[in-house]
């Protein structure tokens, strides 16, 4: 039986933002997206990466900033589930 292949989707690092903070009303479909994947392959780059870590640690764009050890292991259970692309595909 063969098996199709999964899309590459990339990830926004905006999606990434509302996935982290609980009282957006975009969390639940963005958390979902990251957690199950829907059959994409979901890639983020490391400029991603970056850019969500600027927004989520500053108190200047969110109302709840994440500490820099926060934002880290966000990250670091994102990369669990994702692949990191050096630059859009």
């Amino acid at each position: 039986m063969e098996t199709a292949e999964a899309e590459n989707c990339f990830v926004d690092a905006n999606v990434l933002v509302y996935a982290a903070i609980g009282t957006d009303i975009r969390h639940s479909p963005s958390k979902n997206l990251l957690q199950d994947g829907y059959g994409l392959r979901l890639c983020v780059s490391p400029q991603v990466l970056s850019e969500f870590y600027s927004v989520i640690t500053n108190a200047k764009r969110v109302t709840d900033p994440f500490t820099p050890t926060e934002a880290t292991e966000f990250i670091r259970t994102l990369l669990g589930n994702q692949h990191v692309s050096p630059s859009r595909f």
